[in-house]
């Protein structure tokens, strides 16, 4: 999966990773770590919970 630029909100837990929405319920999807920009450090990420909309069925 080719990840597309993240946003702020999204890099800090507030938005999706996935869709970008605001999340009011969440699970985590793993670290993320850029090899350049603000993101070097390993950050957190979350998605929409139970599942996201940007994902496709099963």
């Amino acid at each position: 999966m080719t990840w597309p630029r993240l946003t702020l909100d999204q890099v800090r837990g507030f938005a999706c990773a996935l869709c970008g929405n605001r999340l009011y319920a969440d699970r985590p999807l793993g670290t993320f770590t850029a090899a350049e920009g603000l993101c070097t450090e390993p950050t957190e990420l979350w998605a929409c919970a139970p599942t996201c909309c940007a994902l496709p069925p099963r």
